[in-house]
């Protein structure tokens, strides 16, 4: 199967397999409710686990070093501090209403390090554990690296990436879920080193990442012009997402309830274009444009109900270079022309166009060849133009047919 003579490559369709970023455990189970850290420093104790002979984390590989760094992402943009310990302990607290207090990082291969990763973790690379009281203030957050897994710094093809790992992990720390935006470092799926060319290491901040945590702990300087909220209801479950006006970039997606409601948090002051996109079980109700909002405070959209005769019969779920595909986001450069496959549900259809969030990443259809495309999928290769003047941020691109009628996938470029 080929592009076509324009491009004269061979595609091979290869969907790389995600596996969930981390085991993510509230030990007292949270629901709905946001938590965060007191006011105040937050103190971290690093097991010398982390830096013992024998374990998953490959020699010359300073797991402490890519710790730091991670930590360093979190300071840089909100208003966070923390403070570091070293302790010989190594094994975090076992799941319950409380721990003992102190929130360590380890690796150590103890019991209820291993307990911690049976079941539906057996094969994440980490796991975070936090404890909280009544409030929804944590008093403790436990971090294991998985003892079976293996770790490096210099991205050894089969081995995870430490500060990839790590920048999830500290986001889980300090109360955030895991994103819906596959560029976001708190998306819930990562993949490990390899020579095929996916990006493996989102270890780099996106605006989703930021908007979050500043929701929880504000910005880290007075001068920033934060923080904003948007309220919303799309009168059924649905996704939400927010991009900058002026540049087209993506800003915040988020998941409403089960009556529609959302809200944004963390937002600097400005001018934000909203969508939402219905949660059905075929993944095919198109995209609702809600409408431009200015915003210096708390902003309501007022109630609007997604249209559910509307329909379309194609989605897309997967995007990679020459036929390699996942649902991570592809990183770019500016100025740069590349040839890349997107996947999905009834792209094999007439009349079908492609676009992106901004104009300045163009997209042109090569060829669209459904054979040989497993789970009944089809492919289309596009030519993909980003333009050199373009802001670094994450875009969405869409699908769209004659009807006008749309379906995104948010956040799949990012430019760096």
């Amino acid at each position: 199967m080929s592009f076509g003579p324009k491009t004269g490559l061979f595609f091979i369709f290869v969907v790389a397999a995600l596996v969930p970023a981390s085991g993510y455990d509230n030990a007292m189970g949270t629901g709905a409710r946001s938590l965060r850290w007191p006011k105040g420093p937050i103190k971290i104790a690093i097991s010398t686990s982390l830096s013992a002979f024998g374990t998953g984390i490959r020699s010359g590989s300073s797991a402490n070093e890519a710790f730091l760094r991670s930590l360093q992402k979190w300071e840089e943009v909100a208003n966070i501090d923390f403070e570091i310990v070293s302790t010989e302990a190594s094994a975090i607290s076992p799941s319950g209403a409380y721990g003992d207090g102190i929130s360590i990082v380890t690796i150590g291969s103890d019991s209820e390090n291993i307990l911690a990763f049976a079941k539906d973790n057996a094969n994440a690379p980490a796991l975070t554990r936090v404890f909280y009281d009544n409030h929804g203030q944590i008093t403790e957050a436990d971090m294991v690296l998985n003892p079976v897994q293996a770790f490096s710094s210099d991205h050894v093809p089969g081995t995870y990436d430490l500060e990839t790992v790590f920048t999830h992990e500290i986001g889980h720390l300090l109360g955030l879920k895991h994103s819906y935006v596959p560029s976001a470092a708190m998306f819930d799926g990562v993949l490990r080193n390899s020579v095929v060319v996916f990006d493996a290491h989102p270890n780099t901040l996106s605006k989703d990442d930021v908007t979050k945590i500043r929701g929880l702990y504000g910005p880290p300087v007075s001068s920033i012009e934060c923080c904003a909220a948007i309220k919303g209801k799309a009168g059924e479950l649905s996704m939400a997402w927010l991009q900058d006006t002026q540049t087209g970039a993506l800003v915040q997606m988020i998941r409403s309830n089960a009556d529609g409601e959302f809200e944004f948090n963390g937002l600097e002051f400005g001018r934000y274009e909203v969508f939402a996109q219905p949660v059905d079980k075929d993944g095919l109700t198109p995209a609702t444009d809600l409408g431009e909002r200015k915003v210096d405070g708390i902003d309501t959209i007022p109630a609007i109900r997604l249209s559910a005769n509307r329909t379309s019969s194609f989605a897309l779920e997967y995007i990679g270079f020459t036929g390699q595909v996942s649902k991570r986001a592809l990183r770019v450069s500016r100025g740069q022309l590349y040839r890349v496959t997107v996947a999905g549900k009834g792209l094999g259809q007439d009349g079908l166009s492609f676009g992106a969030t901004t104009r300045k990443i163009g997209l042109t259809p090569l060829r669209l060849d459904t054979r040989d495309v497993p789970g009944g999928m089809s492919a289309v290769g596009l030519e993909m133009n980003i333009d050199s003047t373009i802001h670094q941020g994450q875009y969405s691109i869409f699908a769209e047919d004659r009807a006008g009628n749309r379906r995104y996938f948010v956040g799949a470029i990012w430019v760096e």
